[in-house]
């Protein structure tokens, strides 16, 4: 419960640092349970009606939920992997020695950088 109210506040405080107009949807619900935990599926919305850049407010404001998650104790991914909009935060749940780790498999088994989509927070280095 820790996590899910902590999001929604981040997300209302965003919301109101803002001054975006109306009240927005936020919801969540439990998934998935497992003996180490729960998956949280958070689902959020605003009213955009003369908001300028609207995909980029959300945007700004989906990173500052994901940063409240792990803040609250929670992870980066379930099972859909962390991909190009999660990968910001790989340095805050990775130690540098890993990252390096990383960065060395997908340079032996990827060398030409064909795979991931650019899925990896060193793509494009």
């Amino acid at each position: 419960m820790t996590v899910c109210d902590n999001v929604k506040q981040r997300l209302r405080d965003e919301h109101s640092k803002r001054n975006l107009p109306g009240k927005p949807f936020i919801s969540c619900r439990v998934t998935q349970v497992y003996p180490t935990g729960a998956a949280i599926y958070f689902y959020f919305a605003y009213y955009f009606k003369g908001v300028d850049n609207p995909s980029e407010v959300f945007n700004e404001m989906e990173h500052a939920a994901r940063d409240e998650v792990l803040k609250s104790g929670g992870s980066l991914s379930h099972h859909h992997g962390i991909g190009k909009i999660r990968r910001d935060f790989l340095p805050q749940i990775m130690s540098p020695g890993m990252m390096d780790w990383q960065r060395k498999i997908k340079t032996a088994v990827d060398p030409a950088n064909v795979f991931g989509a650019g899925n990896q927070a060193f793509d494009g280095e």
